[in-house]
């Protein structure tokens, strides 16, 4: 037979729970045995339920239970739900083994240090941490739009141009950013680099539009060309249609 924990996680799969008598029998559970089978069922529930608070006091309570990183992520997903960046950071801050058995906490440790204004903290993190390498052109331009450092901005515009392996997304990213500092000519490379590179996404190549438009050289043919295969490749729910 299945435990009864496996049971009723099963059920919560099938819908949410939002009565009081199953809350009362979740807790009912959880107090009974109080292995982190039940306490997860309850906080999934509990999240369902929007009742962030009390789930994130369980979810911290199972975490200190059992030391494991995927509790640890948990617990901070949800206290990043409700903003809490500065109990994040000192949480991370006081735990570097934990972010290095994690794939996840490297990310949300860049996250709360960014948002806490933590700049050089959260370039240094970005640097070593190899999880987010897949990141490195966004942080790049977060770190260096946000802590003002224009020459950094524009050092990075200028490498962006002579990247090849940068993706579409990206290259359209500097684009944009390119056309708001008027560095016109940069921002129409980056963007047909980017219109080139992905001629089958319809968000890529209405994006280089628009690029296109604000910049004002929307009047050349490959600007028309862009419109229209974004147009003939976006269905009825389509960004463009």
């Amino acid at each position: 037979d299945l435990p009864d924990f496996v049971r009723t996680q099963l059920q919560l799969e099938i819908g949410p729970v939002d009565d009081e008598a199953s809350f009362a029998s979740l807790r009912a559970a959880v107090a009974e045995d109080g292995s982190p089978g039940p306490m997860r069922n309850l906080i999934r529930a509990l999240v369902r339920a929007k009742k962030l608070e009390e789930a994130t006091e369980l979810a911290e309570s199972l975490f200190k239970q059992t030391r494991n990183h995927d509790h640890a992520e948990e617990w901070l997903r949800l206290l990043a739900k409700q903003n809490q960046w500065d109990q994040i950071v000192d949480f991370l801050d006081s735990n570097p083994t934990l972010i290095e058995q994690s794939q996840v906490l490297s990310g949300m440790y860049f996250d709360a240090l960014f948002r806490r204004g933590r700049w050089e903290d959260a370039r240094a993190l970005a640097e070593k941490a190899t999880e987010l390498a897949e990141r490195s052109s966004e942080i790049a331009l977060q770190l260096a739009l946000y802590s003002c450092d224009w020459d950094e901005v524009g050092l990075l515009l200028e490498q962006a141009q002579a990247n090849a392996s940068l993706s579409a997304e990206d290259q359209l990213r500097f684009a944009q950013l390119a056309t708001a500092f008027n560095r016109i000519s940069t921002a129409k490379r980056l963007a047909t680099a980017a219109a080139s590179a992905s001629p089958g996404d319809p968000n890529i190549l209405f994006g280089c539009y628009l690029v296109a438009m604000r910049g004002r050289w929307d009047d050349e043919d490959a600007v028309a060309d862009w419109f229209r295969s974004a147009l003939e490749l976006s269905g009825p729910e389509g960004r463009v249609y």
